[in-house]
């Protein structure tokens, strides 16, 4: 004797329950989550870019200056 699928429900509540992606709490908790990571790596991308930049100027002083010294 098979016992129906509600039957089955009741017994066993926790198994049937799915959780669902589009669920407010579940966003909210994603972008809670997101948002600080992507600041923090957003702050480091532009440090390591602005420390790549001053370098390349410093690099194209020196050749400069070196260039300078050369002529003289």
């Amino acid at each position: 004797m098979q016992r129906s699928l509600v039957t089955q429900q009741a017994e066993h509540p926790t198994t049937h329950t799915a959780t669902h992606l589009t669920d407010p709490a579940l966003i909210c908790v994603g972008f809670l989550i997101a948002l600080p990571i992507a600041i923090s790596l957003g702050a480091l991308s532009f440090k390591q870019y602005r420390a790549n930049t001053r370098r390349r100027r410093i690099e194209k002083l020196e050749r400069l200056w070196n260039l300078d010294l050369e002529r003289k």
